[in-house]
């Protein structure tokens, strides 16, 4: 089964409705696929979202994420010092980008993203998508 990670654009084409990321969604909402969202991930897609729509629209989407499929995880002992050894490696990795990374590679998963660079390292398998 398919396995997949969110990254904060990817959760951002969702929300505008982009249809390639819709039909990601429907597939694991459908159950034939597993998706991860990391908690970090949820709490900076929620700042944007503030900037982007409002505070009440924001908190909806992230209410919406949380009753979804998508599994949510945190980092372990073991990730951070994964985290801290991609940023160094990698300098244009966002500590965020470093942290979804490392959660993807531990839980075999496909990054859906919109984030060029990341696919461009190659460290995991990516999803792009475009605005």
């Amino acid at each position: 089964m398919k396995k997949y990670i969110w990254d904060t654009g990817a959760l951002a084409l969702y929300f505008a409705a982009h249809i390639e990321v819709k039909k990601v969604m429907q597939e694991i909402e459908q159950g034939k696929a597993i998706a991860f969202i990391p908690t970090s991930i949820l709490a900076e897609y929620y700042y944007k979202a503030i900037e982007k729509y409002g505070k009440k629209a924001a908190q909806v989407q992230i209410i919406t994420l949380m009753n979804s499929a998508l599994e949510e995880i945190t980092i372990s002992r073991e990730n951070v010092f994964k985290i801290g050894e991609l940023k160094v490696k990698y300098h244009k990795l966002s500590y965020i980008d470093s942290l979804v990374i490392s959660l993807g590679l531990q839980k075999k998963a496909i990054l859906l993203t919109t984030d060029g660079y990341i696919r461009d390292t190659k460290l995991i398998k990516t999803m792009k998508f475009d605005y």
